[in-house]
């Protein structure tokens, strides 16, 4: 595996984080998002708190911080 990574600061606690990468996963993340594939689609070995990172710059932990689950939700 090539060692590319796609580097995402949180934008709620600005943490860095460094999302490893194949050069094909690179190539698609470089394309403007309307040309681009599902993150799901590009990413399907990353946990979803790993994809919404990529989606939104929100990490897992001010993700859930900001929406605070419920009892009862799955």
């Amino acid at each position: 595996m090539d060692n590319h990574y796609v580097v995402v600061d949180c934008r709620m606690c600005q943490e860095f984080y460094q999302i490893p990468a194949t050069s094909e996963q690179q190539e698609e993340m470089d394309k403007p998002r309307s040309e681009r594939k599902f993150m799901q689609d590009i990413f399907p070995e990353l946990s979803i708190g790993d994809r919404e990172l990529l989606i939104s710059g929100t990490c897992s932990t001010c993700w859930d911080k900001l929406f605070p689950h419920e009892e009862g939700d799955e």
